[in-house]
């Protein structure tokens, strides 16, 4: 484009208006409640200040949510039937004889159970809990198909692994057992074909399993496969998974994994996904992202959303006037009914309305100027094919964007050109380079200011 008086007038006018809506949707942001229908706060108040380690809804009213494993500490199991505008005990007691809680859940609104260490169980809607058998497992997760089948992980070397009781824990069989690394996450679609992983380990190598048949034999999944916190199918071959740092999608059983990508740019600044919720076989909910808000740098949760399969992510900004600053907990009960909460402490957020307006990533990314030059972690990474790199410049300059090889031979100069102070986003694209570990680097005015690592995965 030919830049000319005229067309700087209309992008300084354009810039200054951008800088005052943002402006002005920040102090709604900090200051204001939703109206009813978006998304409102919430507060467990029975806990006290604990966070919470899980929350299912059995339907719009009625929900559960447990605390973790603290040492000398009081572990609870809270219920509302209000759809989380009160909370009052279901269960509580001192760690060393309740174990805290990992997980809960319902299979009605009369049956259901939580774990962690011990294997807890209801039949009353929570107004009694009992110990099930577990014959000296000790369950860090579980996946109940029925009151008959029930999966649990347990991560002790020598005696953990994977056990599953068709009986209703008169009797367990140990499924699989991998030492110390046992895995902690479990998926079971139905009574034959599921995963397990060990979730946020320290391992790099391929780490999610999967069986056919009841778990009398597992295989590695064929790409990518790290882990997953959190998974969903819609049928028997379309499904997806939420790792620590992305979702992923499958469409042949779960065999073959692909990135799907989540928004970026703009405000956000950190964008995993820990948790997913589905609403239908195409719509899906996740949160983990984190954005970033004026100069004091207010972190946000974001919510993520998609009604088309992943095709497309988008993400809401709950306007609440508590400042959470993640989610990692979520649920929904159909289309319109959610919430999300924060597992540090005891708050989250509910809507009856499917949540507010949806925004989609943003490439020219802000008018307001950063506190400093920064270059952002690429997303995705690793990447197959294309990625993104972010950067901030506190004042005009020529900036150089440079990919390196392991040796440090320069392999593509991204950018070399003149920019003004802000925010922004370039894409790298490759077919040639092999898989391993590549870097990038930020200049201005011909002195490098930083360097950062990234990893191309075929």
């Amino acid at each position: 484009m030919k830049y000319t008086p005229h067309t700087r007038a209309v992008r300084f006018l354009s810039g200054l208006f951008y800088f005052f809506s943002i402006f002005i949707f920040i102090n709604a942001f900090n200051f204001q409640h939703n109206p009813p229908g978006a998304w409102r706060q919430q507060h467990v108040l029975p806990i006290g200040s604990r966070g919470i380690s899980d929350i299912t809804f059995v339907d719009s009213l009625t929900g559960f949510a447990v605390t973790p494993y603290i040492a000398n500490d009081t572990a609870f199991i809270v219920k509302t039937t209000d759809g989380g505008e009160t909370w009052f005990e279901s269960l509580k007691g001192p760690t060393n004889t309740i174990g805290g809680f990992s997980r809960i859940m319902f299979l009605d609104v009369n049956t259901g159970y939580a774990c962690r260490n011990f294997l807890w169980k209801t039949t009353n809607s929570g107004q009694t809990w009992f110990n099930v058998n577990t014959s000296g497992i000790f369950p860090e997760n579980m996946f109940v198909l029925n009151e008959d089948t029930i999966w649990l992980t347990d991560t002790e070397g020598l005696t953990g692994g994977v056990f599953r009781t068709t009986n209703g824990g008169t009797s367990w069989v140990r499924q699989l057992s991998l030492g110390s690394f046992n895995p902690n996450t479990i998926h079971m679609l139905n009574g034959k074909i599921g995963f397990v992983s060990r979730s946020n380990s320290s391992i790099s190598i391929q780490n999610i399993r999967k069986t056919t048949n009841s778990g009398e034999s597992w295989f590695l999944v064929s790409n990518l496969g790290d882990d997953f916190t959190s998974m969903y199918f819609s049928d028997s071959l379309n499904g997806w998974k939420a790792g620590w740092q992305r979702i992923m999608y499958s469409v042949d059983g779960g065999i073959v994994w692909s990135m799907q990508i989540l928004p970026s740019g703009g405000n956000i600044e950190y964008n995993p996904i820990f948790k997913i919720s589905s609403v239908g076989s195409d719509s899906l909910w996740g949160v983990g992202g984190v954005a970033v808000f004026g100069p004091s740098s207010i972190a946000r949760g974001i919510l993520y959303f998609t009604s088309n399969g992943g095709n497309n992510w988008s993400y809401q900004l709950p306007d609440t006037s508590i400042r959470i600053g993640q989610y990692f907990l979520l649920d929904f009960v159909g289309r319109s009914k959610g919430w999300a909460y924060s597992n540090f402490r005891p708050t989250g957020i509910h809507t009856t309305t499917g949540g507010d307006t949806t925004f989609t990533s943003v490439r020219q990314i802000s008018d307001i100027l950063p506190g400093d030059f920064i270059l952002h972690q690429n997303y995705p990474n690793p990447f197959n094919g294309s990625t993104k790199i972010r950067f901030e410049i506190n004042h005009g300059g020529t900036v150089s964007i440079g990919i390196f090889d392991i040796t440090g031979k320069k392999l593509v100069e991204l950018v070399n050109k003149q920019f003004t102070s802000g925010q922004y986003e370039v894409d790298y694209t490759t077919n040639e380079n092999s898989s391993g570990v590549y870097f990038y680097s930020l200049s201005v005015d011909g002195i490098v200011l930083d360097t950062k690592k990234m990893i191309v995965l075929k």
